[in-house]
């Protein structure tokens, strides 16, 4: 998900860069989780996630903050609009169960 290798010294790889699961790693720091947490989730260490981020160019983590500020934003939408779908299938669970005469299956 990266614009490009980060910037490391020569002979050492990025735990983070050869990440299986590198761009949730970033996106992470990119969404203000904190270091200790992505660590954790993530089976590196602080400093590694630390230092990839730093490695990035301003410019990959100006563009991974708009990523993960847009999907923050979708997740949000998404969530609402699930919300609404479950309390609208309840009522119309809940009308149909009571206008079948406890049958909610009733054709």
């Amino acid at each position: 998900m990266s614009l490009s290798s980060p910037k490391q010294k020569p002979g050492r790889t990025s735990a983070v860069a050869i990440h299986p699961r590198r761009a949730e790693i970033e996106l992470a720091c990119a969404s203000g989780t904190s270091l200790r947490e992505i660590a954790s989730r993530f089976g590196i260490s602080r400093a590694s996630v630390d230092r990839h981020w730093h490695s990035l160019s301003a410019e990959e983590r100006a563009f991974l903050t708009a990523m993960a500020t847009e999907l923050a934003e979708h997740q949000a939408a998404l969530s609402r609009v699930f919300a609404a779908a479950m309390a609208r299938a309840g009522t119309s669970h809940h009308a149909r169960h009571h206008d079948s005469g406890g049958h909610a299956h009733a054709a």
